[in-house]
Order: C-alpha cells, then sequence, then structure tokens
C-alpha cells in the first residue's frame, strides 16, 4: 500500500511539474506571439492568471512530492492544487476572450478561412496545462484521501 501512496505522489508531482513547464512555456509563445493586428496588445489578464499558475505550480513541486503526512495539511495542499488548475484555466479562457476579434473574422472570412498555427499551438497548450493541473490535484487528492484513511463515501473526523 505504501508503495501505491508513493507511485500517486510521483504522479502529482509529475503531472504539476509538466503543468507549471507548459505553462510558463505556453507564456513564452504568448508574449512572443501574442500582439497581431486583431490585438494590439497582451492581454494584462492572461500574463496575471500564467504567471500565478506557473509560480504556483512550481512552489507546490517540493510539497506535493514529499507530503505532509497530516490529513489536514494534505486537505489544504490539494486544494491548492485545484486553485493551480484554476489560475490555468482562467489563463486560457482570458486567452481566447483576447483573441475573439481574430476568431471572428476568421469565422465571418473577412479575413482568412482558416487559424494559424500559432494560435492553434497556444491554445491547445494553454488547454494542456489547465488539463495537466487538474490531473495532478485529481491524483493528489487520492493519495490525501489514503494517508487520511476515510474510504469512499466516508467523511473524515476532525478532532
Amino acid at each position: 500500500m505504501d508503495q501505491e501512496k508513493g507511485k500517486e505522489g510521483r504522479g502529482a508531482f509529475v503531472l504539476l511539474a509538466a503543468a507549471a513547464i507548459l505553462e510558463a512555456v505556453t507564456l513564452a509563445l504568448y508574449a512572443l506571439t501574442g500582439v497581431s493586428e486583431f490585438s494590439q496588445k497582451l492581454s494584462l489578464q492572461v500574463l496575471l492568471f500564467s504567471v500565478a499558475a506557473a509560480a504556483a505550480g512550481i512552489a507546490l513541486l517540493i510539497p506535493v512530492r514529499k507530503g505532509t503526512g497530516k490529513a489536514w495539511s494534505d486537505r489544504l495542499l490539494g486544494l491548492a492544487l485545484y486553485a493551480v488548475y484554476a489560475l490555468a484555466l482562467l489563463a486560457w479562457l482570458f486567452y481566447i476572450v483576447s483573441q475573439l476579434n481574430y476568431i471572428a473574422n476568421i469565422a465571418v472570412g473577412i479575413d482568412g478561412t482558416g487559424l494559424s498555427p500559432v494560435f492553434v499551438i497556444t491554445t491547445v497548450m494553454f488547454a494542456a496545462a489547465w488539463v495537466l493541473a487538474l490531473l495532478s490535484a485529481r491524483a493528489f487528492g487520492g493519495k490525501a484521501q489514503e494517508t487520511s484513511g476515510a474510504g469512499e463515501g466516508e467523511e473524515v473526523q476532525h478532532g
């Protein structure tokens, strides 16, 4: 059973590391390619949420890897992992919103009929980052539930 806990902790760590790295790389890609004729400036919301998601992900790597061994702090750590997911999701959503002029022009066929590869790659990378962060939180949540001793459908008693 301890070996299973170690695998889940390692899985959450790897997923979180991948999410944080992907978020940082996507942020760099956005910073380099985000300004176009349809979007004259970079979105402050995309930058802030993306930086926050990447920084929080990196900051949580060591606690996720080691675990705390205490049920209440593992639960807090699990909530923090869901916060990383929410930040990455918001970065992706604000990226989509920042590109609405471009998407509308393509949809109507004004300035082209196909999405640019940079837009597709950036969108997919932002989406992959939040999916990885969500999977990390879910993987760590299973580990936290096992360390608390609660089975599925059981409630943990705090005293």
